[in-house]
């Protein structure tokens, strides 16, 4: 019978559903990855839409703060007049050029239009005359009514000849906006209009500052329309100061489509502007700012609402594509591929512990007359785990170091590009390399302890180089957990023959569990020569901290491998519980003795004490020992 199929089914369903658990659970976590990364993306649209938003409104408002300071104006000067308008207004929309008008609109009663026209062709305007747009006739003076507000100050002049006298009560939108402002002595934007100068393909929108006798606003709505002096007017085309307000932000969305939308207006009057984003395909998307039809989906989309001008508007930013792809294309797929080579290694670890110790047990059932030919038998059976924990070794390694390679590429690029973010995120594929490839490395040395086939390389050297060495290396690891690292040495100068490698390893080992499992504590270590009941100096090693401790029933399977105080504590620390069960056997092959003392809540203190020299007489005895 051969020996594999002397295994038990048991073990069969152990390796098969250690298997599959870790491909479930590595699916699992690859779908919580894409989830938060789907999150992350919208709440990233999200902030997208807001600072759209923020932007677009505080233009706006910029525009409002100057219109009401052009009204304060006209109440400060006794001599208002075109001259003084044309000066005021000029420094101001040299700053701000993507405005299309500002205008002064007097209230002009039928008694006093001929003395308007008359002063504004003294002025210089030879053809100037209250008009209306008439839909046959174009422009065409304007019909008698009790009073009219012409357009009879503007700048800049060129580009807006064509509003100059157009009466704005003669149009019952700008009338409603304009009847709303004198009444509310508040500033009142329109609702969109076409402009009278529009000769390109935007809409408009006239913001009304209402302005009173002696610049002060009389109180009552009889007060206001009996006192009404005429409105500071402010003409503004939106796809103007879209454009001008999105402009610092232009080029990093670029797959982005804007459209601004007027709330308090009808159904199908609300679109004000659309902006196409700079990559939406021409052939299914309409590039009209005046329309938005076009066969299109948009993957994602977010409403951000404002008040203007007593108008409620909303900024509606749409895509039909993530706003970033990259997530998708390395770090789920890297997290998917580490879980798989995670589970393959400790499912075929298991079988191969499994399959070496049922070996063993055919071996020595067949032959239990022949001990030496079952020891010869048992060591095959070592060096064959041994071999294939190290082939498996390099094929692990293999597209680790590939995978620690191209991210340490990544990050450099990153870098050098300034996406810092993504730059982040590489970091966290590194350093989660590099952990699994520091667990194959403690599992072969597990590995190479319980087959005899560690070496020990001994040397001379002080303690204290030995501990300042492990104490550079486990600094950043303490200020994680904000956590104080002292050490002690009783003599400074000893110098010890022992295997340096060895003893730094365990060193690190303790401290860098100390270190996870405290946070805002303190860690101690101590360490010096005492002699045993023999008169051998011994190394003594104490790592004392302030941390999570331990029960007496947690204390019984400390030094299991992969085994923690508890499951919860892998949890929230994370872990494999290699790092004891290799101290353990390291200081077991240097012929020491390791001992803790814990207790839940309140710490734990672990010592180690190994033979501070070793000779290379030792070494042999000890390797003579092993195979006897």
């Amino acid at each position: 019978m051969k020996i594999a199929d002397r295994i038990p089914i048991k073990v069969w369903s152990i390796f098969a559903m250690i298997f599959v658990l870790g491909i479930a659970i590595t699916v699992e976590l690859f779908t919580i990855f894409r989830d938060l990364q789907e999150n992350e993306i919208v709440d990233e649209f999200i902030d997208a839409a807001e600072t759209h938003q923020i932007l677009f409104q505080n233009r706006i408002e910029r525009y409002l703060d100057g219109l009401d300071g052009l009204s304060r104006f006209y109440g400060s000067t006794e001599a208002f007049n075109r001259d003084t308008f044309r000066r005021y207004i000029s420094s101001y929309l040299a700053v701000n050029p993507e405005i299309q008008a500002l205008e002064w609109i007097p209230r002009v009663s039928r008694e006093a239009r001929l003395r308007y026209e008359t002063l504004a062709r003294t002025d210089g305007l030879a053809d100037f005359v209250i008009r209306e747009r008439d839909p046959d006739a174009g422009m065409v003076p304007a019909a008698q009514r009790a009073e009219y507000f012409p357009v009879y100050f503007v700048e800049p002049m060129e580009g807006n000849e064509a509003a100059v006298g157009f009466d704005l009560a003669s149009n019952k939108i700008r009338l409603a906006a304009l009847e709303k402002a004198r009444d509310t002595g508040k500033i009142v934007a329109t609702a969109r209009i076409t402009l009278v100068q529009e000769t390109g393909q935007q809409y408009g929108f006239l913001v009304f500052m209402p302005v009173y006798e002696q610049g002060i606003d009389p109180g009552t709505i009889e007060a206001r329309r009996s006192n009404l002096t005429g409105f500071m007017l402010g003409v503004f085309r939106i796809g103007d100061i879209l454009e001008t307000s999105l402009a610092p932000i232009k080029d990093r969305y670029t797959n982005v489509n804007v459209t601004v939308l007027d709330n308090s207006a009808p159904l199908d009057k609300q679109l004000l502007h659309f902006l196409k984003s700079a990559d939406a395909d021409p052939e299914t998307l309409d590039s009209s700012p005046m329309s938005q039809s076009g066969d299109y989906q948009e993957r994602f989309e977010h409403i951000v609402s404002f008040s203007i001008a007593d108008r409620q508007w909303s900024v509606r930013l749409g895509t039909t594509e993530l706003m970033s792809t990259l997530y998708q294309q390395y770090y789920g797929w890297a997290l998917l591929s580490t879980g798989f080579i995670f589970t393959t290694l400790i499912a075929f670890y298991y079988l191969s512990s499994r399959y070496n110790i049922i070996r063993t047990e055919h071996l020595v059932e067949e032959r239990t007359t022949e001990l030496a030919r079952a020891k010869e038998a048992a060591e095959e059976a070592n060096e064959i785990k041994s071999q294939f924990l190290a082939n498996m070794s390099h094929e692990l390694r293999t597209p680790l170091n590939a995978i620690i390679g191209y991210s340490e590429m990544l990050d450099e690029d990153f870098q050098e590009s300034g996406e810092l973010q993504h730059s982040e995120d590489v970091k966290k594929i590194n350093r989660s390399g590099k952990h699994l490839l520091s667990l194959i490395n403690d599992i072969l040395d597990i590995s190479k302890i319980e087959a005899g086939k560690m070496e020990l390389y001994v040397e001379s050297f002080t303690i204290k180089s030995l501990i300042d060495e492990v104490i550079t290396t486990i600094k950043p690891l303490a200020e994680q957990n904000r956590n104080s690292v002292k050490f002690s040495i009783a003599d400074k100068s000893v110098t010890i023959q022992n295997d340096r490698t060895k003893l730094r390893q365990i060193l690190y080992n303790l401290l860098s569990n100390a270190c996870k499992f405290t946070i805002d504590g303190k860690i101690n270590l101590s360490a010096n020569i005492k002699k045993n009941d023999d008169g051998e100096d011994y190394f003594f090693i104490e790592v004392t901290d302030s941390g999570i401790g331990m029960t007496k029933e947690q204390l019984k399977r400390i030094f299991k491998p992969f085994i923690q105080a508890d499951s919860s504590t892998t949890r929230k620390y994370g872990g494999t519980g290699l790092g004891l069960v290799l101290i353990k056997q390291i200081t077991d092959l240097l012929g020491g003795k390791i001992s803790l003392i814990s207790e839940l809540g309140k710490g734990t203190t672990f010592t180690v004490s190994v033979p501070a020299n070793i000779s290379s007489e030792d070494i042999q005895e000890k390797d003579t020992n092993s195979t006897m």
